[in-house]
């Protein structure tokens, strides 16, 4: 058994009783293709077509609880004095992705959510 990261391991150990020492850690690799560095007009046009700044964060994956997104998102919230970069979400989701919208949308305009909430 092989597991890609110390938290999958301790899950095994705890939910299956699975030995540690019966479980390497081997952590994902990106493919090769990432390290390639992107043509710059290319990624101009990118940003063009989506609306983006130069510089941004990504979330890419299923909008889950269990990935915490709102987590992130409310760390972003807090650091935005220091730290002032989007933060851009590809993933698909439910009720837990639009409560992280809602959330995000009136920290980022309380005048304007509480206006729209009556």
């Amino acid at each position: 058994m092989i597991a890609i990261s110390i938290q999958t391991k301790a899950d095994l150990m705890e939910f299956y009783g699975v030995p540690e020492n019966k479980i390497p850690v081997c952590y994902q690799a990106c493919d090769p293709s990432f390290q390639v560095q992107p043509d710059p007009q290319k990624v101009r046009q990118m940003l063009v077509r989506y609306n983006l700044p130069s510089e941004y964060f990504l979330y890419v994956g299923s909008v889950i609880e269990r990935k915490n997104l709102a987590g992130i998102a409310e760390a972003m919230f807090r650091l935005k004095d220091r730290l002032n970069v989007p933060l851009v979400v590809l993933g698909d989701g439910g009720a837990y992705k639009e409560k992280v919208k809602n959330t995000s949308l009136k920290k980022a305009s309380p005048a304007a959510s509480s206006s729209s909430t009556k």
